[in-house]
């Protein structure tokens, strides 16, 4: 099938048919000596050597006896050969495991053998982090292979040099990736992916939200290992034609520069990266790039000042592992404040009762998501059948996660479920206060938790992430005391140069406790204030 523009989308349909690997082969058919990929330090390819690193690691597989829906686990930094093993994994009609880069002892040691992986490729330092580890099982990982090159007889020379015809299996139903969640707390379960899955939400991410067109650069500093990179970056890259660069991490310094550099037209974002943005000083450079979209979610911010500061158009959206990324956005030029859109076309949204009944418009429930095609969704948790039963009702899948819809069909998202803390009889959304913190002058970022009261429900603990060198305390708690109600004021308050989060940039709420310690209690300044 031909690849169709960007700005009119395949039909949700057709993707029974379609797999991951007729990307790069419809790529090279269109465009083969355009740019594919360029990263800051140096490195340019085009999706003709993209697909002649792809042939040659396909050939290199098969090589090792690997079979259509084997297993294969990646740990490895950005880089291009970390591109080029996702297309190839996948093309091969193979399951790619991308591992999060971060993970060590124990948590590693699960992922490694709960997804069954046969070869492990992975970076050299990653590799030896792996080697060391105890809790393995026997068997686990026949195939070990780095990534680096250090002369003819490495094993990645000796595997993966020779070239090889690049080939496209794998299609609809079949798993294409299992993507474990970052959980922050207990262990990760494996997400398993369809290439049809995959499609659909690429598809949407190229045509709806960046539209993208081949003339475009897009840049992604976010790691590949995690979905959303993969589908806003580098995926949404090759379904477009779009050159991507890809970062290695994000810096505040250097961002806007990087954008100048390389004539970055639209980049994908978590909300963070806005956040740290935004609280940088004004400058008369503001405005000097070539950028005019970025994509993402997460922590919210005010998105019009952000978009007439820096003067492009962000178009927020709202997802998760199980849909691949975003299933809601906004759209560019249109939207409502507060929210983060409305579903895409594959999707259904629905706000529940317990009961699994529709609520009416404005009412809160939670969010819950159904596949307006086959295969839309995450197909299971891998070896997991009671958690796929659990998270799913009557065909809709419970995100967890608590919201509204108005009359529109404009989802606002409020909390996850298990955050949600329970104070004087009320229940507080922890975003909603963090989102009042985060508007007084010298807070860059912030997060907040429940901790057990004296007597009674929860009590409310902010840690604050200061801007500058100094942040009055009593002066916030005033400014909120004005912002948002008072049972949902903090009785706590703790400065720290850092919140603990995930590699993914998810906050770890269970060790927010642990500043229980310096925190400074709130009760004076208010009743000072009354």
């Amino acid at each position: 099938m031909a690849l169709s523009k960007p700005d009119c989308p395949l039909p949700a349909s057709t993707f029974c048919d379609r797999g991951l690997g007729q990307l790069l082969v419809e790529r090279l058919a269109c465009h083969p000596a355009s740019v594919a990929l360029r990263i800051p330090d140096g490195l340019s390819w085009t999706w003709a050597q993209l697909g002649a690193q792809a042939g040659a690691i396909q050939r290199g597989l098969d090589a090792l006896g690997l079979k259509a829906g084997g297993h294969v686990a990646l740990m490895a930094d950005n880089s291009a050969r970390m591109a080029a093993l996702l297309c190839a994994i996948t093309g091969f009609g193979a399951v790619v495991i991308p591992v999060n880069t971060a993970l060590v002892g124990e948590g590693l040691a699960h992922v490694l053998n709960d997804s069954d992986a046969r070869v492990l490729i992975a970076d050299a330092a990653y590799l030896e982090r792996c080697q060391q580890l105890d809790g393995l099982r026997p068997g686990a990982l026949q195939h070990r292979i780095s990534t680096g090159e250090s002369g003819a007889g490495d094993p990645w020379s000796r595997h993966f040099a020779q070239e090889g015809r690049l080939i496209a299996r794998g299609k609809g139903a079949d798993a294409a990736l299992i993507l474990y969640t970052s959980g922050t707390t207990g262990r990760s379960k494996g997400v398993i992916i369809s290439h049809a899955c995959a499609l659909m939400a690429i598809e949407a991410s190229a045509s709806v939200m960046f539209e993208a067109r081949q003339s475009d650069v897009l840049y992604t500093c976010l790691p590949l290992f995690h979905c959303a990179a993969q589908r806003l970056g580098f995926w949404t890259s090759l379904r477009s034609g779009a050159a991507l660069v890809l970062g290695a991490s994000f810096s505040a310094s250097g961002f806007w520069d990087q954008m100048r550099f390389f004539g970055v037209t639209k980049f994908h974002f978590i909300g963070p990266m806005l956040s740290i943005l935004w609280k940088a000083p004004p400058g008369p450079r503001d405005r000097d790039h070539p950028a005019r979209r970025a994509v993402g979610g997460g922590p919210r911010l005010a998105y019009r000042p952000f978009e007439e500061r820096f003067g492009l158009t962000a178009v927020e959206s709202y997802g998760m592992t199980e849909t691949f990324g975003g299933c809601v956005s906004h759209r560019a030029g249109e939207g409502k404040a507060g929210t983060v859109g409305r579903a895409l076309d594959h999707v259904e949204i629905a706000v529940m009762d317990e009961a699994g009944m529709r609520l009416p418009p404005g009412m809160e429930g939670e969010v819950c998501i159904r596949p307006r095609y086959q295969d839309a969704l995450f197909s299971a948790y891998y070896k997991r059948p009671d958690l796929t039963q659990s998270a799913m009702r009557d065909g809709w899948f419970r995100s967890g996660d608590l919201g509204t819809l108005d009359a529109e069909g404009y989802l606002t998202y409020r909390s996850r479920l298990k955050d949600i803390i329970r104070r004087r009889g009320e229940n507080i959304s922890p975003t909603e206060v963090e989102e009042a913190i985060c508007r007084f002058p010298g807070v860059s970022e912030c997060a907040v938790v429940g901790v057990a009261a004296e007597i009674g429900d929860d009590e409310v603990l902010a840690v604050v992430v200061p801007s500058g060198d100094a942040l009055d305390i009593e002066r916030l708690v005033v400014y909120l005391s004005k912002q948002i109600a008072a049972f949902a004021l903090p009785r706590f308050v703790a400065l720290a140069p850092a919140l603990p989060k995930t590699s993914t940039s998810r906050v770890q709420r269970h060790e927010l406790k642990t500043f229980m310690a310096q925190t400074v209690d709130t009760r004076p300044f208010l009743q000072r204030k009354s």
